[in-house]
């Protein structure tokens, strides 16, 4: 895989962008100073139901389908990874520090500190958004070995960005409401997503380097994520007498992961979507090549040849009192590049195969230019019969 789309930096900018989700809901508390308790539960609710479909249909389903093709026994992968996801929140909930924002005596879990009580609330929703960077980062490093398509780590990252906003506003206005300053509140709620960029390397690094364990991998995420849902969200969201709001929550954001993984009109989008990456990827390696490099070169110097039979075309159609001659230049490059398939200012992503045919489109140009101004032909008609020879190209 080329560089410059590298799963790692794939990851990393889906972590940027899981973390600027969180970022954009933690900024709510600009606009509100608390946030009625049933809405807070139903976006709660919303958060779990999106992490608990994105565990499935992204993590774990690929997960044994991928086991089955490396003929391993289908379920195992998947027990020793979940579970192993859910140990390792475990441990760290009893070694790090941390003080949950709704905990209801505020005394902190973990080992001892003396820690400050925002230090405590910010180790508490990173200890959360962990396994959500993880994951992201898990399904754009196993692009590395096909076990998860470019598509669908697009809507792992998406899932888990949709179910941070929630999440940001979830935890600055209850801060707010607090005591704490609006632009503290918000600081403590958007660092905790700063995490998610440095899980996301680590998971793509674990699934690129570690082909032989990615269902594990892909499962060991999942596990983690069902653990802060099982141990965070629902009970949260749960917590007043009527819960209904945050059940219907749950159900919503389950069935918006589900619809973003599997509807007709998704798939079509994700399939062409794969489309283009791998053609961009495929452009990208083949700019890599010394045949490309000497093909572009060549079509550089072959446009200054052209520029320069149009700029005799221009000076020609001015004394012969045409007011928008300079627009010669754009409409003959638009001319070409429409023949060969490309928009403006794209030549350096055209194929070896486009720059060969736009030098030959420009060489077509340059010759019917100069032989209309030797034959003393009008501006107009030489336009005309450039742009019907480009037609029949």
């Amino acid at each position: 895989m080329s560089d410059t789309l590298n799963p790692l930096l794939l990851a990393f900018m889906a972590g940027l962008f899981t973390w600027v989700m969180t970022s954009a809901g933690a900024a709510l508390v600009f606009l509100f100073k608390e946030i009625n308790k049933n809405i807070l539960n139903i976006m709660l609710g919303f958060a779990a139901g999106v992490m608990v479909a994105a565990s499935f249909w992204s993590l774990l389903l690929p997960a044994t389908e991928i086991a089955k093709e490396e003929n391993m026994v289908e379920w195992m992968p998947v027990i020793i990874g979940f579970a192993a996801g859910g140990a390792f929140l475990i441990l760290m909930d009893k070694v790090l520090p941390h003080l949950h924002p709704n905990s209801k005596d505020g005394s902190p879990e973990g080992m001892p500190s003396n820690l400050r009580k925002s230090i405590l609330l910010v180790f508490a929703i990173t200890l959360h958004n962990i396994p959500e960077g993880f994951a992201v980062g898990v399904a754009f490093g196993a692009m590395a070995n096909e076990g998860v398509t470019f598509a669908a780590a697009i809507v792992v990252a998406l899932g888990i960005g949709i179910q941070n906003l929630p999440e940001g506003a979830a935890v600055s206005i209850p801060l707010r409401k607090e005591g704490y300053s609006r632009r503290k509140s918000f600081m403590i709620g958007q660092l905790s997503g700063a995490v998610e960029p440095v899980a996301a390397l680590l998971g793509a690094y674990f699934a690129m380097n570690m082909a032989y364990l990615l269902p594990y991998t892909l499962s060991f995420a999942a596990g983690a994520m069902i653990y802060v849902v099982v141990e965070e969200l629902i009970p949260e969201s749960q917590s007043e007498e009527h819960s209904h709001g945050a059940t219907i929550g749950s159900m919503s954001g389950f069935l918006l992961m589900t619809f973003l993984d599997n509807s007709e009109i998704v798939i079509e989008f994700k399939l062409k979507l794969v489309k283009q990456f791998y053609q961009m990827r495929q452009i990208l390696l083949e700019k890599q090549t010394t045949l490309w490099q000497n093909t572009r070169l060549e079509s550089k110097i072959n446009r200054l040849k052209e520029t320069d039979e149009i700029k005799e075309l221009v000076a020609y159609a001015k004394e012969n009192g045409s007011k928008n001659a300079d627009k010669y230049y754009i409409t003959f490059s638009k001319l070409a590049n429409h023949a060969v398939g490309l928009d403006s200012n794209q030549r350096n992503h055209a194929t070896t195969s486009q720059l060969n045919n736009l030098i030959l489109i420009e060489n077509i140009i340059s010759h019917v230019i100069k032989e209309g101004l030797e034959q003393h032909f009008h501006y107009k008609g030489i336009y005309k019969a450039c742009k019907e020879r480009i037609e029949q190209f």
